[in-house]
Order: structure tokens, then C-alpha cells, then sequence
């Protein structure tokens, strides 16, 4: 009965498929592709955030790493033994992250600070944003009417 089940669950997933209003909003509303800028959030919450997102997205891979190490060992009925050690390694990887970018924040600091008085600290901006539009504003009042 649950293969049957399952066949008529496939054939409806795939006649629906085609029909994509179902699925998503395709009617061109931009509803909620707004950046999202970080810039004002303190330096802790962004060191935060950055460790979350590589603890989240190490995970699957040393979860298969680990059930891999431990299927060869010989072990069987491990599973919990497998998620506990992804999961540690998954944070001791973004501790080790953090680490990282904390001594690289502490050398651009230091030298920033190293840097003679008058010296400019150049800061690049792309000239386009990600949707090709101009990033540079033209200038408002009397002197943009004169070219």
C-alpha cells in the first residue's frame, strides 16, 4: 500500500511541477529582496553570526567525515557517538575561525596604527552594485547643471 502511496505522491509532484504560481510568487513583486547590512551591529555580534554560520555549514561535512572514520573503525550502532563528534568538531572548526579573523583584524589594526601622520587610508567601493546600477551619485544643486 506505500509503495502505491508513494507513486501517487511522485506522479502529483510531478504534474503540479510545471505550474509555478504553486510553488512561488513569480508575478515580479519585489516583497523581500532587501539587503541586509550589518555595518551598524557591534563587531561581537558579527564575530557571533560568522561562527554560526561555519559551525552550521561545517556540519554536514564532518558528520559524513565522522560516520565515514567510524564505519571503517568497526563500530556499529553509533549514531550518537557520530552527531556528538560532528557537532565538536563543527564548533572547534568555528572557534578556530574566529580565532583566525580576530589575529588578521589585530594586524590590519596595528598596521593601520603604524601609519604616519598625513598618510591616506585608501578604502575602494565598486563602482556598480549587484544590480548593475550605478553606485556613485551624481552631485545635487548648482554644480551638476554646469557639465
Amino acid at each position: 500500500m506505500s509503495r502505491k502511496l508513494l507513486v501517487f505522491f511522485l506522479l502529483f509532484l510531478l504534474c503540479l511541477a510545471p505550474v509555478s504560481r504553486l510553488w512561488a510568487q513569480t508575478d515580479g513583486q519585489n516583497l523581500g529582496s532587501h539587503q541586509f547590512d550589518m555595518t551598524d551591529f557591534p563587531q561581537w555580534a558579527r564575530d557571533l553570526r560568522r561562527g554560526e554560520i561555519v559551525a552550521f555549514g561545517s556540519f554536514p561535512l564532518l558528520y559524513l567525515f565522522t560516520n565515514l572514520g567510524i564505519g571503517l573503525a568497526g563500530v556499529d550502532q553509533a549514531t550518537s557517538m557520530t552527531i556528538g563528534m560532528a557537532a565538536a568538531g563543527s564548533i572547534v572548526l568555528a572557534i578556530v575561525d574566529y580565532g583566525i579573523e580576530r589575529h588578521k583584524r589585530k594586524v590590519r589594526n596595528r598596521e593601520a596604527m603604524t601609519l604616519g601622520e598625513g598618510v591616506p587610508i585608501i578604502t575602494i567601493t565598486p563602482l556598480f552594485d549587484e544590480e548593475g546600477d550605478p553606485a556613485i551619485t551624481t552631485p545635487a544643486g548648482p554644480e551638476a547643471e554646469n557639465p
